[in-house]
């Protein structure tokens, strides 16, 4: 009797260190049943219990790795900022942050004030923090901007763009929310969110770029909406835009006798770029045309979502929504197409393909190499069905 309870008491014990009772599986031990039957048995478990505990040390060893993985990103994330000159308020002389020496740099606060450079070879993360101002950068290469908000104020008059990059190469933008501030004052057309021109090397990543309206005015035109994102002339190789969101901003109304309205905001226009690649990008709006007179005025054309005259441009896997209706006035103004792609060259043409639109006001939606004909396929919402070519570029209407 003592013998089969100290039996009984190590099999319970056993089951312990396995996911169901090792009794379960070893069973009662018939009367006259072999010992070495029942070591057997045992041994399996004890195998099976060895198997279990290879498991466990693998994974417990994977996801240390991937924890030491995870930690030497945040002790380089924290040396970065440990080994960075921090920006603040303190920095402002004259209305700007002007950043005259190469390094990394971080912004310590909130701040009200320009950034400019000096100097080549400059990183600046914003650390989650709002510049209350305008980025503008010219002849200066290297340069990594990062992680923050842009808010531009309204600008009351003139050209006005929330980050200008001119005449500079090899930048990177990425992680930022640039919200610009609709016009004030009369008939100033509205503010651009980014400006690249006259360089190479732009890299733009998951950011996104809102322009700001025009003002209206008491004259015979109105002012044009500030556009998402202008890659200017001679913006060439290796330019790079993805996971991007944009919108155009409404165009300024006006009211003279006969005056004509502006022309609505561009999420993304392009003009004599080489090179440009747009993927996985999102306009969510460009701009409404402004008003022109009523009485024999003219209204103005809304913005496209995409349009340029390009060489050798890239545009796929983006979505456009919600184009800019045409402006009221005696004649209205024309609704904004999808896309529009003026350029006229006879080889290195642009490459439009597997976008998709919704909610486009103008009668083209696709309005591709200056033909004047639809370049979209029309597809059922919801879709039917019918199989649709992966290349097509699509639209839908509501």
């Amino acid at each position: 009797m003592k013998h089969n309870n100290l039996k009984n008491l190590f099999f319970c014990m056993l089951s312990l260190f396995v996911s169901h009772p090792l009794l379960s599986e070893v069973g009662i031990v018939a009367q006259g049943q072999s010992v070495w039957n029942v070591s057997k048995r045992v041994g399996q478990e004890i195998d099976l219990i060895e198997s279990k505990v290879d498991i466990i040390a693998l994974e417990v060893s994977i996801n240390d790795s991937l924890i030491s993985s995870q930690l030497d990103v945040v002790e380089s994330k924290l040396d970065s900022i440990a080994n960075a000159t921090i920006l603040t308020s303190d920095d402002i002389a004259g209305g700007t942050i002007t950043i005259s020496t190469a390094g990394n740099y971080c912004l310590g606060e909130d701040v009200t004030a320009n950034i400019t450079l000096s100097v080549s070879g400059v990183a600046l993360d914003l650390s989650g923090r709002t510049v209350t101002g305008v980025v503008a950068i010219t002849s200066f290469d290297d340069f990594i901007l990062e992680n923050g908000y842009i808010s531009p104020p309204a600008p009351t008059g003139g050209s006005a763009v929330g980050i200008t990059i001119i005449n500079s190469n090899r930048v990177v933008l990425r992680y930022l929310v640039v919200k610009c501030a609709d016009s004030a004052g009369v008939g100033a057309a509205g503010r651009s969110a980014l400006n690249f021109s006259s360089g190479s090397g732009l890299l733009v990543r998951d950011c996104t770029f809102i322009a700001g309206a025009a003002s209206d005015t008491t004259g015979s035109t109105g002012a044009v909406g500030g556009h998402a994102c202008i890659m200017g002339t001679n913006s060439t190789y290796s330019v790079v835009l993805e996971r991007c969101i944009m919108a155009g901003g409404d165009g300024g109304s006006a009211s003279a006798a006969g005056a004509t309205g502006g022309i609505g905001g561009v999420g993304l226009t392009f003009g004599f770029s080489d090179n440009l690649v747009v993927k996985d990008c999102t306009v969510i709006k460009s701009g409404r045309g402004g008003d022109g007179d009523p009485g024999s005025g003219t209204g103005g054309n809304g913005g496209a979502g995409y349009s340029g005259n390009g060489v050798d441009c890239v545009i796929c896997c983006c979505i456009i929504r919600n184009t800019g209706a045409g402006g009221n006035g005696a004649t209205p103004g024309v609704g904004g197409v999808a896309m529009f792609d003026s350029s006229f060259h006879s080889s290195f043409k642009t490459s439009i393909y597997s976008n998709y639109a919704h909610n486009i006001e103008g009668v083209l939606k696709f309005s591709l190499r200056n033909e004047g004909v639809e370049k979209g396929i029309q597809s059922p919402n919801p879709p039917d069905s019918t199989v649709l070519n992966s290349f097509a570029n699509v639209y839908t209407t509501p």
